[in-house]
This record gives structure tokens, sequence and C-alpha cells, in this order.
């Protein structure tokens, strides 16, 4: 008897996990749950198969979402990431495993809170389980499992956008929401044995990427990596966290958060309460292009520690690019949406058996993982150096 999945949200990121899942002969069916179905009933149209159903469901009301998803193997939460810890909840409350796509540090550790629910519910909650988190967190660990000693993990995200839009507008890889709140948010890294918080936007790095990415231009941003890695290895003295950002979205958002409008504290405008922050992301959102950028995307983890008493440095990368098969021209996209998948997959057949919510790197066995991403022709490269 095969599994059944639930994708809440049937956005780029969840959509393409649904197209990966109806591939598996281990899958019977699959649920996209939304507020609006319209993409979901599109989706379903144009591939045309009988294993896809969609169901109207507001995440806000949590009977509501409890009664939608109870029967189901497994949840992949694909909505914004602020509802995560009400959906987490609902997934226990019904029994489900539960995958979502990461809570920029703040959230997931509130949903670490979670553990012992999760456990007594018997089931498993995977925080972070798409890119980034979740690939990312998966090669840290194969970096690490190659160590006898962890001291420092360096994760770097670049982008690289292959053709320009069509119109002047600003074009975003993912929700104007969440990509101001990863570069506006004041970052959380762990430096020097604690964690500290940084200023938004510092830490500026040159990075080069795998080709096609290339060089980028990152910047330290809040992340969930940071919440749990810190937490797997003893000894680890820094864990950072790194992510490119495209010159033109750069210098339309640094202006805005250097004006204090990334504060969350509402004001009173002409009778109407509202927050710098929501005004900052209303301006972009009205600002931005309907396109679906054309863009290629790499993931750079480095290691470094003692093997055998030498200093090491193990590298994973992995690129992503625009794929025809699951019609997505953003890899941010291919890649979240393939690694919820995977996660997805894993949890419903038994393969991540452990019991209670944890980051990826706590759960998942990367040796059967990155096997799955090469079968969709995601191939990551692992180099060894010494010094």
């Amino acid at each position: 008897m095969g599994h059944t999945v639930f994708v809440l949200g049937g956005g780029r990121m969840g959509l393409v996990a649904v197209r990966d899942l109806i591939r598996s002969p281990q899958i019977d069916f699959v649920t996209i749950g939304d507020f609006d179905t319209s993409r979901a009933q599109d989706l379903a149209g144009s591939i045309g198969s009988d294993k896809i159903r969609t169901k109207k469901v507001d995440a806000t009301r949590h009977e509501d979402l409890v009664n939608a998803i109870r029967g189901s193997d497994v949840l992949i939460n694909a909505i914004w990431y602020e509802h995560n810890l009400n959906v987490m909840k609902a997934a226990i409350g019904a029994g489900v495993h539960y995958n979502d796509l990461g809570g920029l540090f703040h959230m997931t550790k509130k949903q670490l809170e979670l553990n012992d629910q999760a456990r007594e519910s018997n089931i498993t909650a995977v925080l972070g389980g798409g890119e980034s988190p979740g690939i990312t967190n998966v090669l840290a660990e194969l970096c690490a499992e190659r160590l006898d000693a962890v001291e420092v993990i360096r994760i770097r995200v670049g982008g690289k956008e292959i053709s320009e839009p069509k119109s002047n507008q600003l074009l975003f890889p993912f929700a104007v929401s969440t990509v101001f709140d990863e570069y506006s948010k004041p970052p959380v890294m762990y430096l020097n044995g604690e964690f500290r918080e940084m200023p938004p936007l510092s830490g500026e790095e040159e990075v080069t990427f795998p080709q096609p990415v290339g060089l980028n231009r990152c910047h330290y941003s809040i992340h969930s990596e940071i919440a749990t890695l810190p937490l797997r290895y003893g000894g680890v003295r820094d864990v950072d966290f790194k992510l490119g950002i495209s010159e033109k979205i750069f210098k339309a958002i640094k202006p805005l958060i250097d004006a204090g409008l990334a504060d969350s504290s509402t004001i009173s405008l002409k009778g109407i309460n509202i927050s710098p922050r929501e005004y900052a992301i209303a301006y972009l959102t009205s600002r931005v292009s309907n396109e679906e950028p054309v863009r290629c995307v790499a993931l750079r983890i480095e290691v470094s520690g003692k093997k055998d008493g030498r200093d090491s440095t193990i590298t994973a990368t992995l690129v992503g690019e625009p794929s025809e098969e699951f019609q997505v021209k953003n890899a941010t996209g291919l890649l979240t949406g393939i690694g919820a998948s995977i996660v997805a997959q894993q949890l419903a057949d038994g393969t991540i058996s452990r019991r209670g919510a944890f980051a990826p790197e706590a759960c998942i066995s990367p040796g059967p993982f990155v096997k799955e991403l090469a079968k969709r022709s995601l191939k990551v490269e692992v180099k060894t150096e010494f010094s």
C-alpha cells in the first residue's frame, strides 16, 4: 500500500514538490491544500495525473487544518514561515509527519520546543527540509561525518539570473516578504562559541561558486541553519551563513533598511495602524515583476576540523539550474521543492524514523539523501583538503 502526502501551499516550491512526489511509485496521491486552489487545479489539469487532489483550507484555522490533513502520512508545509508553529501544532494534533521549509532562526527555536509533543504523538517533525535550510544541513552533516572533530562550518548560497527581466521591475527569487526579512532582520551567527546578533547586510564577502553561478557578493542573513548546527557538533567554534543578493535588489532594499523601515512596531497613519515593515514590503511588492526569474543557484558548504590529527577542510557543492522536466525556471524553487519531496518520501517510508522535532542534520542520513538528489540530476561534489 502506498502513501499519501498533503502539500500545504500551491506556490512555486510546493508545486515542484508535487511534481516530484507524483512520480514516485510509493505515493498513491498528493493533496494540495490552499486558500486559493486555482493554481493547484491548473497544475492537476496540465499534468493530467489522477494522483493529484485539491482541497481548500485556511491554515489560520486550527481545527479546519487538523481535519484537512488527518489521514495523510506526511504534511509538507510550503506556506510563509510565520505560520510554521501553528501548522506544526496541527500536524501533531492530527498525528501526521511534518516537514517545512525553514523558520528564519527564531521560529525554528520555538518549534524545537515542541519536541516532546511530537514524540508523544509518534511523529517526526523535520524543521527546515527544503533547500536552505534542508539540503545545506544534510551536506554539512555529510562533510562533518568525514572529520574526527568539527571546528568551523561555513554555508554560502549564491545565485545568478540567466536572463534579464522583460520589464525594469524588480525580480525577486521568492516571496518579497521572505527576502526582505532575510536581509532586514538582524542575522544571528555562532562565532567564537556563542550566538551573536550581527547588523543586517554585514559581513560582506565575495564568494566564487561553481559555474554557471560564479562570483557573488554575499552577506550575513538570518537562517535556520544557525539555530541548530552549533547544537549538533560539540566543540564547534564558528557556524555562519551568507547569502548572495543581486545588485538591483540590494540597491532597492538597503536604503529601506537604513531608514528604519524594517521596524515591526505599528504607527498610526491617517487612522490606520501599520508598521514600517508592512509598508516596505507593500512598497516593494508593488514594484516587483510577476515573471518567474530564470535563475541558477549554488550551495557551498565548508566544514573544517581535525582528521587523524591533521587540519582538514571538507567542501560540498551543489548547483541547481532551470528545469524543463519540472517546469520551473527558478532553481531556488527546484531545489527547495525537490528537497521537501525527498524528505517527505523518507518520512513516509520510514527511512527517517527518529520521533520528535529535529533539524535535518539530526535525523536524515546524508548518503541515501544524496543518492536521491543524484537521481534527479543534482550531483553533489565533495572535495577534501589537508593543511
